[in-house]
């Protein structure tokens, strides 16, 4: 028997939240789209990483660090007028090993998407420079996944079941976000 891989069992089974989060965020062909998509992973991102800076994270993730796009949201935000956004509060997640594992996944994993919404951003106009630093940021951050996958595969205490949970949570917040919380602004 092989022994299981946790990534590619938790990718398998979170399969559909996903794809529904990648049909969401879809193709941008203006940069009206692209203002929409940017004020979505603001609102998505700002949630999380306002969670994962309130709590202390377990010893086993000393070596990695999570990835801060909110900030170069914000600065891309300002390069295409986007002056305010409405406050928001942070995500509820589960602080146990393997739910902080499900909910990391999901913001770790949007580094590779990131990589062809990178390419996107470009046909734009948009660079690393202006109006897309968030994106090169978080798909520059090829080593941080790597660890994060290390880290995934080697947890001292693994839950499946609650590792699934808390990334199917994580993407049901991404979709809501994608899903028109800003078609009225």
């Amino acid at each position: 028997m092989q022994p299981t891989n946790r990534r590619f069992d938790l990718r398998e089974r979170t399969r559909n939240a996903h794809d529904t989060v990648d049909r969401l965020v879809g193709v941008w062909k203006t940069r009206a789209d692209y203002v929409d998509y940017l004020r979505s992973i603001h609102l998505f991102r700002s949630r999380y990483e306002a969670a994962l800076d309130a709590i202390v994270l377990p010893a086993c993730f000393r070596d990695w660090s999570t990835g801060q796009a909110v900030p170069e949201a914000t600065r891309d935000l300002a390069d295409l007028g986007v002056r305010r956004l409405p406050p928001v509060d942070k995500a509820v997640i589960d602080t146990d090993i393997s739910s902080l594992l499900g909910t990391l996944y999901v913001l770790e994993g949007s580094g590779l998407g990131a990589r062809l919404l990178c390419q996107r951003a470009l046909a734009l106009g948009l660079t690393a420079d202006s109006g897309a630093r968030h994106l090169f940021l978080l798909a520059g951050r090829v080593d941080a996944w790597r660890a994060f996958g290390a880290i995934l595969e080697n947890a001292p205490i693994y839950d499946a079941g609650r590792a699934v949970r808390a990334a199917e949570r994580a993407f049901g917040d991404a979709a809501e976000a994608f899903g028109g919380a800003f078609a009225d602004a």
